[in-house]
């Protein structure tokens, strides 16, 4: 079989178009890993940057249009100042601390916990927008929120 060189230092099977890690991609090295194949166009830097860009554009513009309903969709103002309180509190604790994590956790890892922050902000939200009762569960979302969001959206 003969194996050719890309501009990114994996190697591609002509037999087939999937990437065959090497030590010296990243992510090539992460799919190994993973045990299963990725195409090459998944290992590029162009890809990786429209996934990682298609997910900091939606994340945040969805949080900007639920706070553009007014009490993020909700009818009781009080919670409403108690969720932005919790979230821009625990935003600026974990800001600070957001380039340690980054060490820690890395981008890949922090950025799927970030995103699913605000899934669940957003969950949290609508059901607190249906039922009152579930006020209590879209402040901690707020606040976990804002965990989310300073640790991985300044990067």
């Amino acid at each position: 079989m003969s194996k050719k060189e890309t501009s990114s230092d994996v190697a591609i099977d002509a037999s087939d178009d999937y990437a065959v890690a090497d030590d010296n991609n990243v992510s090539a090295a992460f799919a190994r890993k993973l045990d299963f194949p990725l195409p090459e166009i998944f290992l590029t830097g162009f890809t990786q940057n429209i996934v990682a860009g298609l997910v900091c554009f939606c994340c945040p513009g969805m949080f900007n249009a639920m706070q553009g309903l007014g009490n993020a969709g909700g009818s009781d103002p009080a919670v409403s100042a108690a969720m932005n309180a919790a979230l821009y509190g625990a935003f600026t604790v974990f800001g600070y601390f957001g380039g340690l994590l980054f060490n820690l956790l890395g981008n890949k890892l922090l950025m799927v916990l970030g995103g699913l922050t605000y899934c669940f902000y957003a969950i949290s939200v609508y059901l607190w927008g249906q039922d009152e009762s579930f006020a209590a569960m879209a402040i901690t979302a707020s606040a976990i929120l804002g965990v989310g969001a300073g640790s991985y959206c300044q990067y």
